[in-house]
């Protein structure tokens, strides 16, 4: 009886921890999306099925392959939000990000000027639309995509740099 009571024991760790672990990563995600931003405090955080939701309709189709957080920030000099997709891998996210670059290059969705970069020793995507500048690179398996105003970005972006570069 001893024996099938530590074998149930250990499936039911092994179930436990087994459940945890999407929990775990879920709570990672918000580590990888800085508080503050070019001076402007991250107003609200986005995560999970909502965070997907948001990546989704913005591209009107379904692209938030991994996980997903949003960050929101605004202040009296503009406002800025971080799009934020991990990957399975840096290969993946890389293949994402020149995916994007691709698409916005052919001038179909609203963008101009798309242009590629370097910026504090790293290569950024970037483009105008919508009445806002925008930037989008890979880190590892994380892909990040930073929308903000004029008056903001050098600074925001400067920022994001810093606080997502291995």
């Amino acid at each position: 009886m001893k024996k099938l009571s530590r074998s149930w024991s250990g499936l039911v760790f092994l179930a436990i921890a087994a459940a945890c672990l999407p929990l775990l990563f879920v709570t990672l995600i918000p580590t990888k999306v800085p508080r503050m931003l070019g001076g402007l405090p991250c107003v609200r955080l986005v995560t999970g099925v909502e965070a997907e939701e948001m990546v989704n309709r913005l591209h009107g189709r379904s692209v938030a392959a991994g996980e997903n957080a949003v960050g929101i920030y605004a202040g009296p000099k503009g406002s800025a939000t971080v799009y934020l997709t991990v990957y399975t891998s840096g290969t993946a996210a890389r293949s994402a990000e020149l995916r994007m670059e691709e698409r916005i290059g052919s001038g179909d969705f609203g963008f101009s000027h798309p242009n590629r970069m370097a910026f504090e020793g790293k290569t950024v995507a970037s483009c105008i639309g919508v009445g806002q500048v925008h930037f989008f690179y890979s880190q590892g398996s994380c892909l990040y995509w930073l929308a903000c105003d004029y008056a903001v970005a050098r600074e925001a972006l400067k920022d994001l740099l810093a606080q997502t570069t291995d």
